[in-house]
Parts: C-alpha cells; sequence; structure tokens
C-alpha cells in the first residue's frame, strides 16, 4: 500500500520555456522548514546536472495523481534523467526523474554513450549524495540507499 507521504516537487523552465516537474516522496512526516531545507540542498546539487532552471518548489499531499508531462514537442524538459536508486529493503526501488538534463552529464565511450549518464561525473556523485543523504524513499516510505543506474529517456 502506498504510503500518505509528503512528495516534494520541484519544477524547471527550460530554454524552450516549458516546465519540467521533477517529484520526489520524503520518507516521513517531517516538519515543513526541514523539507524545505532538504529541497535547496537537492535544488542546489541537481542545478549543476540540469540545464533548466528551478521556478518553483511545492510540498504537497497527493490525493490524486498529476500528469507533469505537458510541453512543446522541441522542450528540453523532455530529455528526462532517470535515476533508479536501490532502497534500503534491499527488495525494492525508488525513481527520480530530472528534466533537462545536461548533455555533458551522459556517457561519451560505448556502450552506452549518449544513454546512459556519467555516475562518476562529480556533479552527478554529488546529487546522488544529496538524495541518499536526504529524507527521500519511495512511494511504500522505504528510504533510498544506493543508485543502481542512471540512463536519459526521451519523452515525446
Amino acid at each position: 500500500m502506498l504510503a500518505q507521504l509528503p512528495i516534494l516537487v520541484l519544477a524547471w523552465l527550460d530554454g524552450s520555456g516549458s516546465i519540467g516537474e521533477m517529484r520526489v516522496t520524503i520518507s516521513s512526516q517531517l516538519p515543513v522548514a526541514t523539507i524545505d531545507s532538504a529541497a535547496a540542498t537537492l535544488a542546489a546539487a541537481l542545478s549543476t546536472c540540469s540545464d533548466a532552471v528551478l521556478v518553483r518548489q511545492e510540498i504537497t499531499y497527493r490525493m490524486v495523481p498529476e500528469d507533469g508531462t505537458r510541453g512543446d514537442s522541441g522542450s528540453d524538459k523532455f530529455r528526462m534523467g532517470v535515476f533508479f536508486f536501490e532502497c534500503s529493503d534491499d527488495v525494492s526501488q525508488a525513481l527520480i526523474q530530472v528534466p533537462s538534463i545536461k548533455i555533458d552529464k551522459l556517457t561519451t565511450i560505448e556502450p552506452g554513450a549518449g544513454i546512459l549518464i556519467d555516475v562518476t561525473d562529480g556533479d552527478v556523485v554529488s546529487f546522488v549524495e544529496v538524495v541518499i543523504d536526504g529524507p527521500y524513499c519511495n512511494p511504500f516510505a522505504v528510504p533510498i540507499a544506493s543508485l543502481l543506474t542512471a540512463y536519459r529517456q526521451s519523452r515525446v
């Protein structure tokens, strides 16, 4: 059963004027000030990995799923960085999608050139550490523990 946990929504404006949203589940009923501080740290770490600019931050309690995929067909926001994490119970996972992932964060070595995100890149490492050390979890309230893989996904 899905846990009724807060969702941190970070909205990012790309070069075409479209907005992409990143949604991350918060692992417990933390005070808003604590979530806000964690969001600022996450946004700072992510700003070095995305071509988009943070324009809005929300802390929400999900009642009805929203569709965050609207945008112009040429929008950078559809160049999505997908980070797939293992959770602390060793059987479940969590996924974080980053709109407008920077092209220079992708590997240039085959196999996977232009698709896989370079998980050794300093900015990517910092982002992953912020996620693992932060109050983030999967929708079932299992804390995020480690990165499994990261790749570019086109969403058109």
